[in-house]
């Protein structure tokens, strides 16, 4: 084959390869659009999922939000109930300490007061 003959059949071939792109090209468009659509229709439903996604979520930050009122004073009355009644059961425990401490000093006390009086009779 001659450069001649090759460069006089290329408008051939690139015409035949046009014409292949052009038959493979509608399938490849169809394609996409069925993916364009599917994508639109899926937006079009979640659309309003999300809407109330959305709206339920606020609705449970605002009760969220007023449970926390209504729960966080009770809360903190609780923690000083108890800190009171920690601060009570340790002055009660530092008083009976302080009981058993004395009692023997209360115990030699009675048995001299009582000695004493035994001399006295």
């Amino acid at each position: 084959m001659s450069s001649t003959q090759i460069e006089s059949e290329q408008p051939y071939r690139d015409r035949g390869v046009a014409t292949n792109r052009a038959v493979r090209l509608p399938p490849a468009v169809n394609r996409v659009e069925d993916v364009l659509l599917r994508k639109q229709a899926n937006y079009k439903h979640a659309e309003p999922v999300y809407k109330s996604l959305d709206a339920a979520t606020r609705q449970v930050g605002v009760k969220f939000e007023e449970a926390t009122a209504i729960v966080q004073p009770a809360g903190q009355q609780l923690i000083a109930d108890r800190a009171d009644a920690a601060s009570f059961v340790q002055h009660a425990g530092h008083q009976f300490i302080a009981h058993l401490r004395a009692t023997p000093r209360d115990t030699d006390d009675t048995e001299a007061r009582l000695q004493a009086r035994q001399h006295d009779f």
